[in-house]
């Protein structure tokens, strides 16, 4: 699938939240964070 580079603002809590998962090697960086649990996030408030 096709990749785009884009720019949000999001609340700090948020990317505190995002960091530590990276620095607990959950994920390998915030980008791979959000591609992987944004889609989860969207589909438990379609349900």
């Amino acid at each position: 699938m096709p990749i785009s580079k884009i720019a949000i603002t999001i609340d700090k809590e948020l990317v505190e939240e995002i960091d530590l998962l990276v620095k607990a090697n959950v994920f390998p960086n915030r980008s791979r964070t959000i591609d992987e649990k944004l889609p989860l996030s969207l589909l438990k408030k379609l349900i």
